[in-house]
């Protein structure tokens, strides 16, 4: 309902990113042009946004095997439009009976809806540009992953890059008590309402600040 693309064409790129990070290869790194205030104006916004027009968003998902024999996972993708549509729909509908008006559909549709998507996606393209740009690193990386605060806030938790670049098959992203993850806190809740399991975190001695 994000309007980010089906499940398993976000994940195959999501998993590309790991392998290549910063890297050839890698789909959003902001480090792959030339070098000077053009070339950072470039790799800034091809990490930001314009990277979307230039991946394949068609299968074979190379890096997604596990989820595209998932029957659950392939009718959510199959049904990926129509997930969009109620995204703008709902708050159409919420906009029409809290002001019994025409014009509180459209602006149910344009704030709630359209709106809605185009803030969420700039505020997650942000973590594929900004916290690979800017920030500080608990963790020597073997990418340029930073953790920025500010994107930490904004994305509920997802700010925190670096940690999660050290630790990528870790469920939480705010690894310190003076990291605020509240994602991590509603993974909690459908792990106590059995709707999450296998949830995976590092041990306290693998946070200690080291090379990874």
């Amino acid at each position: 309902m994000a309007a980010q693309g089906p499940v398993t064409s976000w994940v195959h790129h999501h998993r590309c990113h790991h392998i290549y990070s910063d890297q050839d290869g890698d789909t959003h790194s902001p480090h792959l042009h030339q070098g000077g205030f053009w070339g950072f104006i470039q790799g800034f916004w091809h990490s930001h946004i314009a990277w979307i027009v230039n991946v394949d968003w068609q299968p074979p998902y190379k890096y997604a095997p596990d989820l595209i024999k998932d029957k659950l996972i392939r009718r959510i993708d199959n049904l990926y439009v129509f997930w969009v549509l109620l995204s703008l729909l709902i708050p159409g509908f919420l906009g029409g009976v809290l002001t019994g008006s025409v014009s509180g559909v459209l602006g149910g549709l344009i704030w709630g809806g359209a709106f809605r998507i185009f803030l969420v996606r700039q505020i997650t393209f942000c973590v594929n540009s900004v916290c690979h740009l800017w920030g500080n690193e608990l963790f020597t990386t073997s990418d340029m992953s930073k953790n920025n605060p500010i994107v930490a806030i904004l994305t509920l938790g997802e700010g925190w890059h670096n940690n999660h670049h050290a630790f990528p098959n870790s469920a939480r992203f705010g690894h310190y008590w003076w990291q605020l993850d509240l994602g991590w806190f509603f993974i909690l809740l459908l792990q106590r309402l059995g709707l999450a399991w296998n949830v995976k975190l590092p041990s306290s001695d693998q946070l200690q600040p080291r090379n990874i």
